[in-house]
């Protein structure tokens, strides 16, 4: 039986807790029809396959006309939804019970197709593998940062199903005029950036005459709807909306070099970056350790939010050390350097200078000399032989 309007979303999240739902019997082609992924169920992987192909994707098993009336459109994602919600589980109802928790909610709202840094230049980052919660984990050392700037973050959207029937376009709404109410782009994180401060839109981009550009604080549970809005407006500032891939913020990478401007995935309809010419600055900057970063993207003039994607943002935590200390040390030591004492010694050296004065005493001596040339009288006894004469 087709599910009403209201009861879409519930009936299409029963049925996402069942391990599978076999086609039922009836003609080949009907029996085909639905299975989007040809591995012979029919369940929300189908669901999500669908998506894809509406949104561009080719139909690569030939079944993505659900309703069979001879095209691929948003009405074979409602007849996908209510095709799950009433078929029969073919498990047995007791495995069904026991992996009723597990199971992720079906698709609803815009999808999020990627989410994660770029570096300056707009190249994708790569993952440091997952935490956990199996959350990807962006670790800004591999791409050389040691700081908690200079990165930017990237969200990308396409259409995703619509509860009420068809599909939702996402919104490009990155800050509310009424920053009461939350914008289309809600990311958020759970740690203070920056400063943290709890001014809405002091950045950078559009300064406020005499406000100092500040950071954003971070979510928590103990905050009130109204504080979160104008949180998820502070953020949201900080961002713009592309909406063609030959104008992203992000390009492909030619050997570490921006080789053209696209998106990161193709389905994308919508991008969503931090506007900051070469990433983000200091006034939302990262701390040290790991960050979360949570987003979801609501639907275009429409509550309907879709499914969130979270990421964490590992910053190394050397910086903060105070490195300059052990510096400073070595600064004070310098006194300790009594070369002065040793150069003084060689002053004490110059007292042999002082013993060349006993060398003056022998150079007087013959100096003196000269009264033996005054014996010369004893030349001129030559004048008795004068006498004879």
């Amino acid at each position: 039986m087709f599910c009403s309007s209201s009861r879409v979303f519930l009936c299409a999240a029963v049925a996402a807790f069942a391990l599978g739902v076999k086609v039922s019997p009836g003609s080949a082609a009907a029996a085909s029809a639905g299975d989007v992924n040809c591995d012979q169920l029919v369940d929300t992987a189908d669901l999500a396959a669908l998506l894809e192909i509406v949104s561009g994707a080719p139909d690569s098993c030939g079944s993505a006309d659900v309703n069979v009336d001879g095209g691929v459109t948003s009405a074979d994602v409602t007849a996908m939804i209510a095709r799950l919600a009433t078929a029969e589980p073919t498990r047995t109802p007791t495995s069904t019970a026991t992996n009723t928790p597990t199971p992720t909610p079906p698709p609803i709202g815009p999808h999020i197709t990627y989410f994660g840094l770029a570096d300056a230049q707009g190249i994708p980052l790569p993952t440091a593998g997952s935490d956990p919660q199996d959350n990807p984990i962006y670790d800004i050392t591999l791409a050389g940062y040691t700081l908690g700037i200079h990165f930017n973050i990237v969200v990308e959207a396409r259409p995703g199903p619509n509860p009420a029937g068809g599909v939702l376009q996402p919104g490009q709404m990155v800050v509310n005029e009424n920053v009461d109410q939350a914008p289309d782009l809600q990311i958020q994180a759970n740690r203070d950036l920056g400063n943290g401060s709890a001014l809405v839109c002091d950045n950078s981009l559009e300064p406020t005459p005499g406000v100092t550009p500040g950071g954003v604080r971070g979510i928590n549970s103990s905050l009130d709807l109204v504080t979160v809005a104008h949180i998820l407006n502070d953020l949201g500032c900080r961002f713009i909306t592309k909406l063609a891939s030959g104008d992203a913020c992000t390009c492909a990478n030619d050997n570490g070099v921006c080789g053209g401007l696209k998106f990161v995935e193709g389905s994308t309809t919508v991008q969503y970056c931090t506007a900051n010419p070469g990433g983000i600055g200091m006034e939302l900057q990262f701390p040290s350790g790991d960050t979360l970063l949570s987003v979801q993207v609501r639907g275009s003039s429409s509550n309907v939010v879709g499914n969130p994607r979270h990421i964490v943002v590992r910053v190394p935590t050397q910086f903060p050390t105070l490195t300059p200390l052990p510096t400073d040390t070595p600064t004070h030591t310098p006194p300790p350097t009594f070369t002065f004492t040793a150069s003084r010694t060689p002053t004490i050296t110059n007292t042999p200078t002082v013993t060349p004065t006993p060398s003056q005493t022998p150079s007087l001596t013959p100096s003196e000399s000269p009264t033996p040339t005054a014996s010369g009288t004893p030349t001129e006894t030559p004048t008795p032989s004068a006498t004879p004469a």
